[in-house]
């Protein structure tokens, strides 16, 4: 379906599979998982605009939790 985005569909699979994401969030996928996947029901259940800020709400957690492990990365290396 043409009306369907991907920002719907990404929420619609955590939605089903809650387990399958760290911290809930839907770039933090556990390896060797499988996912049940959405009806075009479920998938619209969250309008494109809701789905579009939640899912930059969780980029943005993301980023961060990125930004943090790098800062760890950079403190703990040894030094020549």
């Amino acid at each position: 379906n043409k009306n369907l985005s991907a920002q719907q569909t990404m929420l619609a699979l955590q939605d089903l599979n809650p387990e399958a994401f760290i911290d809930n969030n839907i770039n933090r996928l556990k390896k060797n998982q499988v996912l049940r996947v959405p009806t075009e029901a479920e998938i619209t259940r969250r309008s494109f605009n809701r789905a579009a800020v939640d899912v930059r709400r969780q980029n943005k957690e993301f980023a961060k939790y990125r930004g943090q492990l790098d800062a760890t990365k950079q403190t703990s290396a040894p030094r020549a």
